[in-house]
């Protein structure tokens, strides 16, 4: 069994910086040697926490995974729906593990293992946003659709981007059900009265 490393760090201090080194350099950033000396301790108190480097990459990623699912249950689900659509963007674009989903996105094309943590934070959110924009009058797949436009939006936005900016101009976008114009209302009852024949 390992002696109990001298510096006073925890099994969350190396997750952290695991996952700050995967944010800045990728997962060949993610080395042992170079976060011991990142977070001021010795390679071998690594495996007072861990049994080898593969165990910290699965526990980046649950922990990634624990966090930002743990910041979506905490929207509260209240007020206008147009209102919790915002606060539930908001959540997702000022998400303090933002550089560290980026990264772990990145290192998913190449692992099944990240792939599917990071699709399992994606259906958790679509599936609060699609119904959400259900309850705005949204039929299922153009829920979906404004789903994946406004993640998408928020992925691609760049780190010192004006996150209220953006999720205002979504909310105004994506949250807007269109009123029929007359020529649609028009054309409408014209397929109508076709389909009588």
């Amino acid at each position: 069994m390992p002696r109990r490393p001298t510096a006073s760090r925890t099994r969350t201090d190396w997750i952290d910086a695991a996952l700050d080194a995967l944010a800045s350099g990728g997962i060949g950033a993610v080395r042992v040697e170079a976060i011991a000396r990142s977070i001021g301790v010795t390679k071998g108190s690594f495996y007072w926490h861990f049994a080898d480097r593969p165990a910290l990459v699965v526990a980046m990623r649950e922990t990634w995974r624990d966090r930002v699912l743990d910041e979506l249950r905490a929207v509260e689900p209240t007020g206008p729906v147009r209102a919790q659509v915002e606060r539930l963007l908001g959540a997702i674009a000022g998400s303090g593990w933002r550089d560290h989903e980026l990264g772990l996105r990145h290192h998913g094309r190449f692992d099944e293992a990240t792939r599917a943590e990071v699709a399992r934070v994606d259906t958790d959110r679509m599936a609060r946003l699609a119904s959400l924009f259900g309850f705005l009058g949204f039929d299922e797949a153009d829920a979906r659709s404004r789903c994946r436009v406004a993640l998408a939006a928020l992925a691609g936005m760049p780190p010192d981007g004006d996150v209220g900016a953006l999720v205002d101009d979504l909310v105004q976008t994506l949250a807007e059900v269109p009123k029929p114009s007359k020529d649609t209302a028009a054309a409408k009852k014209k397929k109508d009265q076709l389909s009588l024949f």
